[in-house]
């Protein structure tokens, strides 16, 4: 994976992402996945920690980083309408139905939680969804739509 595109937050993150999946990763081996020099895996170290991310250090042979204690990721946040889609496909295993559902239901809940211009933005987008996947809609009338987690 070589991130020379990416900016330096997004770089830096991604250092965050192999530290947790890794921990005790050292800076040569960060540096040969990210396609970056060890100077600049010490520098994303550096926003890390600039960040309040407690990212503990080991020198020597056996040395390497990982995350210290007390690190409190938040919790996922998702919007109503989101939350709609993922409860769907969790409870029908219908992917399409999941996505068709949260947007049909995006201009109802864009009502109760925004303002109008909102809800007409919910009500195209919701439209254009439902034209775009009119063979999804039919597969699902027709109970041939695949499940979640089965292959076609």
């Amino acid at each position: 994976m070589v991130v020379h595109d990416a900016s330096p937050a997004a770089r830096a993150l991604l250092v965050l992402e192999m530290i947790q999946n890794a921990p005790g990763i050292s800076a040569d081996r960060l540096a040969e996945r990210l396609g970056i020099s060890d100077r600049a895996v010490r520098r994303h170290v550096g926003i890390l920690r600039e960040a309040g991310i407690p990212v503990e250090s080991t020198r020597g042979r056996y040395g390497g980083y990982r995350i210290g204690r007390g690190l409190r990721l938040p919790p996922l946040m998702f919007t109503p309408s989101e939350a709609l889609g993922l409860v769907m496909a969790a409870l029908v295993r219908l992917s399409s139905l999941a996505a068709l559902a949260s947007f049909a239901a995006a201009p109802v809940l864009a009502a109760i939680l925004a303002d109008a211009t909102i809800v007409k933005l919910a009500l195209v987008i919701a439209v254009l969804v439902f034209a775009r996947h009119h063979t999804n809609i039919r597969r699902l009338l027709a109970g041939t739509e695949p499940r979640i987690g089965h292959k076609a």
